[in-house]
C-alpha cells in the first residue's frame, strides 16, 4: 500500500490510500470465495407520492421494491428504503456481506455505503447490517478501529467502512475502520453529520462545516454558513 495524501502523519503512518481500501476490500471478497462488485452503479429517489424510481447503469437487474417510501439511500452495489411503516427494504444485485439482510422491526431513518447499511430505530438505538471488519483482519497495516460506542442518537450516516452518528446533546460519534482519522470526530456540537468514503463532515450550529479524515489543502470545505435542506412532501426545499 502506498500513503495517501490525508491529514499530516495518520495516511503516511498507516501506509494506506484510500484507493487501498476498496483493494483491499476486494481482495478479501475474492479470497473469500465472493467476487467483489464493480458496478452496475445506481442512483435512487423518491417522489413527492413517495413513489421510488432509481436509475443508472445496467439498473434493471436490480430487484427494485415497489410500494410507498419515506427515504431511500444507496451504496455501492445496493440500495435500502424506509418504508412508510418504518421497516426497511433492501435490494442489490450481490449480497456480499450481507448488505440485504436488513434486520425486521421499525426504523426511523437509514443509511447505505459501500458494503454496509445502517437504521436508526425509534428509542434512539442503531443497528447495522453488512460491512466488511472481519474479512480485513489480519491485513497489514492493522486497521486501526474504534468500537461501537453504543448509546442513544438522533441521525446515522454510514461511510466507506465507517459510521457516524449524531447524539441529542449534538456531539458525533463516529465508529469503524480509522485509518485516516475519519472516525475521530471532533468535539461538538453539531446539528448534522455525514459520512464519506474516508472522511466525514459535520454542520456546526452557525452553519460552519468542520470535516475530519482524508483531506488536504485542496479539498478543505468552503467558508460558510451552509444549512441542511429537507425536502416537503410536495418535493420542494423547505427553507
Amino acid at each position: 500500500p502506498t500513503a495517501g495524501d490525508g491529514s499530516p502523519g495518520e495516511p503516511a503512518e498507516a501506509g494506506w490510500s484510500e484507493v487501498d481500501l476498496l483493494e483491499a476490500i476486494a481482495a478479501a471478497g475474492a479470497a473469500s470465495g465472493n467476487v467483489a462488485p464493480t458496478g452496475p452503479f445506481e442512483s435512487c429517489g423518491l417522489r413527492p407520492d413517495g413513489e421510488l424510481v432509481c436509475w443508472g447503469l445496467d439498473s434493471a437487474p436490480w430487484r427494485q421494491p415497489e410500494g410507498v417510501f419515506s427515504a431511500v439511500s444507496t451504496g455501492l452495489a445496493h440500495g435500502c428504503a424506509l418504508r412508510m411503516s418504518g421497516e426497511v427494504d433492501c435490494w442489490g444485485q450481490v449480497n456480499l456481506y450481507g448488505e440485504l439482510d436488513q434486520p425486521e422491526g421499525n426504523f426511523v431513518e437509514v443509511s447505505a455505503s459501500e458494503f454496509r447499511s445502517c437504521g436508526l430505530r425509534i428509542d434512539g438505538s442503531v443497528e447495522c447490517w453488512g460491512g466488511v471488519g472481519e474479512l480485513l483482519e489480519g491485513v497489514e497495516p492493522p486497521l486501526a478501529d474504534v468500537a461501537f460506542p453504543g448509546g442513544v442518537f438522533t441521525a446515522v450516516s454510514v461511510g466507506g467502512a465507517h459510521v457516524c452518528g449524531l447524539r441529542p446533546g449534538g456531539e458525533a460519534a463516529c465508529w469503524g475502520v480509522n485509518w485516516f482519522g475519519q472516525a475521530d470526530a471532533p468535539p461538538g456540537p453539531f446539528v448534522a453529520v455525514d459520512a464519506g468514503s474516508s472522511h466525514s463532515c459535520g454542520l456546526r450550529p452557525d452553519g460552519e462545516l468542520d470535516c475530519w479524515g482524508l483531506k488536504n489543502e485542496d479539498n478543505e470545505p468552503p467558508a460558510g454558513p451552509f444549512a441542511t435542506a429537507p425536502i416537503t412532501a410536495a418535493g420542494a426545499s423547505a427553507e
